[in-house]
């Protein structure tokens, strides 16, 4: 591109064309996370010097001109955050923290972080065709970094702190130093981990994955199952195939040749989708009636993967533990960081903490917060997460399977509570470690996305578990709880500009179904 042309797009609106300037403003917002942030300030003045340019008519354009270079000078002023207009910004660009930063660039693109002190290009424009960089799609660049030059970053890539980058950057991949070199691909897949010494247990154990329109990811459940054969030889694997709609039945089968483990694993058939509990159930069932006698059954979801030996320890955590009926492993939510998987009950006081959540409720009603802590070692929990929990034979043939009455959720809740209410314990077992890929069957519980409408069956299974363990009363004082503290919650958030985490409409749905059930209920079959 010649300068000329260069120029000639300095003279249009070059925000994204996709979005209406209000509700880009709006989005940088929510991005920012309220007024207060400096980076959204810079970003606001950029954006609006890009608008004027819209329009039209050169008199008109004058007052808002003048407005954008006011603006510009106090920005500047009091963020130290250089970002001209000539500098088009994608779509939920962030910029963190203040101070130093000179971001004169050809385009920054979609998705963009931006630390404090990043210099982009040089504070003097006058060369705009050979000293300012192109920065593309989901780029990270860490605090203090120099990028210079008509040069490109390629998408979904990390340029550490401090480097110093003078050539272009191919896509996915880690640069740093100085001058910076490509430190790591982010795109390869990662070395797999040894498999550990361990002693073969001799329990015969059926792992169930209940698959539904996941294909994909339960091919790695599958591949980290097959790994975990090398320490439970006596290891089953019954994959139920909840009516996905499509050829999901035949691309497991095929996926059970390429692992070479047909032999002792199998694909079952529903004519329809029994949800969770019902998917389960069809496995339990028939292993406890055939004639193979299983020892204990694990559960596992299909976006889940099971880190080398973590079957193996959840085993023996149970051997060790007489009345242990239910063990679940710790998680990754995030490659090396672990998250709760050791709960407490619902309740009328966790109700209202969970409704609210503010960091001095929490530490008041502590000792009720549902989730538990991930601790260095194993422990007692009143209930484990079914994403992955070992179950103990003689505890379903003494409590019974799941209740079908629950769709998908609370069912691993009723479960460890019939357990528990029989004399048995549920146990969190720290050295076994799992990942989890929480809500890529269900769009629910990711925690680097907002969750879509959570859809009406989440409401009905925490309605059916109230009331089956504590009744109707007890449903509507934890209902009154959560919408008080989550009331109170949005109200700060709008006096703070702040967005919400929750799933869209959520507020509207859970009063809907708290305040009319019996209509809700009605409804069973449409959502």
């Amino acid at each position: 591109m010649q300068e000329a042309e260069f120029r000639q797009l300095w003279s249009t609106n070059q925000n994204p064309e996709d979005i209406g300037f209000l509700a880009l403003v709006r989005e940088d917002l929510r991005t920012h996370e309220g007024l207060t942030a400096q980076g959204f300030w810079a970003l606001f003045v950029c954006r609006l010097g890009n608008w004027r340019m819209g329009i039209r008519w050169s008199l008109l354009r004058f007052p808002f001109s003048l407005l954008y270079k006011a603006l510009a000078v106090w920005v500047h002023w009091t963020t130290r955050i250089e970002l001209p207009y000539i500098a088009p910004c994608g779509r939920r660009v962030r910029i963190w923290h203040h101070g130093g930063c000179v971001l004169g660039a050809r385009h920054i693109g979609d998705d963009v972080q931006i630390r404090h002190n990043v210099t982009l290009g040089l504070a003097n424009h006058n060369d705009p065709i050979h000293a300012i960089p192109t920065i593309e799609e989901r780029v990270v660049l860490g605090a203090g970094c120099v990028v210079v030059g008509a040069i490109t970053v390629g998408h979904d890539s990390v340029v550490a702190a401090n480097a110093v980058v003078t050539q272009d950057v191919p896509p996915h991949s880690l640069v740093g130093g100085i001058p910076a070199r490509v430190l790591k691909r982010l795109d390869e897949e990662p070395e797999p981990e040894p498999f550990p010494d361990l002693d073969p247990t001799p329990e015969r154990v059926l792992a169930v994955i209940v698959n539904y329109q996941t294909t994909e990811v339960a091919k790695r459940c599958l591949a980290s199952l097959a790994r975990e054969k090398v320490a439970v030889p006596a290891l089953e694997v019954a994959v139920i195939e909840n009516a996905s709609g499509d050829d999901s039945a035949a691309l497991l089968n095929a996926e059970l040749e390429h692992l070479g483990v047909s032999s002792w694993a199998r694909v079952i058939e529903s004519d329809v989708n029994l949800g969770f509990a019902g998917g389960n159930n069809l496995a339990l069932r028939d292993a406890l009636e055939g004639d193979a006698h299983y020892d204990a059954f694990l559960l596992v979801n299909p976006d889940v993967e099971l880190y080398p030996g973590a079957l193996h320890e959840m085993l023996r955590v149970q051997a060790r533990e007489e009345r242990a009926a239910i063990v679940g492993p710790a998680t990754e939510l995030r490659r090396g960081s672990l998250a709760p998987n050791a709960f407490r009950y619902p309740c009328v006081q966790n109700a209202f903490s969970g409704g609210i959540q503010l960091g001095i409720v929490h530490r008041l009603l502590a000792r009720w917060d549902p989730r538990v802590s991930p601790k260095p070692h194993d422990h007692e929990a009143e209930w484990i997460s079914g994403g992955c929990m070992l179950i103990r034979r003689a505890v379903l043939e003494e409590v019974g399977l799941f209740d079908e009455e629950f769709f998908l959720y609370f069912e691993e809740v009723d479960l460890c509570r019939r357990a528990r209410a029989a004399g048995y314990s549920c146990w969190y077992a720290h050295d076994a470690r799992i990942y989890h890929e929480a809500g890529a069957a269900t769009g629910m519980g990711h925690e680097h996305r907002r969750a879509k409408r959570m859809p009406g069956w989440w409401f009905r299974s925490r309605r059916h578990y109230m009331k089956k363990h504590h009744g109707s009363m007890y449903l509507l004082l934890c209902d009154l709880a959560f919408l008080a503290g989550r009331v109170t919650k949005r109200v700060i958030q709008l006096l703070t500009l702040r967005r919400t985490e929750d799933p869209e409409r959520f507020l509207f749905d859970f009063t809907r179904h708290a305040l009319l059930p019996v209509r809700s209920e009605r409804r069973r079959g449409s959502s």
